[in-house]
């Protein structure tokens, strides 16, 4: 009798679906865009400039990565008079990755050197 397997996928581009959606996450979720939603979460800050100096980051580089997570519908920017207020979309953020073998899991993580996303998220 034949085992059956959650992980048996017909579909010839499987594995490379799978390493083209983790380098999408991982290229998305940077270690300094993770600091950016976890500042916005605990700190509440009131404009980008105020942002940046929390992070102590250049205020055009902080910007730029907004941008990148409001693209992918993470944040908003709000517009206050001459100011833009970042502010996160939902109060909650799940990701769901299924790995075929927690031996994926591992090689993934050593060679990314980046630590886990759930590090930075309370």
């Amino acid at each position: 009798m034949e085992e059956f397997s959650l992980d048996a996928n017909p579909d010839p581009l499987y594995e490379v679906k799978k390493m083209q959606l983790h380098e999408e996450i991982a290229t998305l979720f940077t270690k300094k865009r993770i600091q950016i939603i976890q500042t916005i979460t605990k700190k509440k800050p009131k404009t980008v400039g105020e942002l940046a100096k929390i992070l102590q980051r250049n205020i055009s580089a902080v910007y730029r990565d907004l941008k990148v997570l409001e693209n992918h519908e993470l944040i908003y920017l709000e517009k206050q008079g001459k100011s833009v207020c970042p502010k996160l979309k939902n109060s909650h953020l799940a990701i769901n990755l299924m790995h075929s073998t927690e031996e994926t899991t591992k090689d993934t993580d050593q060679e990314s050197g980046d630590e886990e996303l759930s590090d930075y998220i309370g």
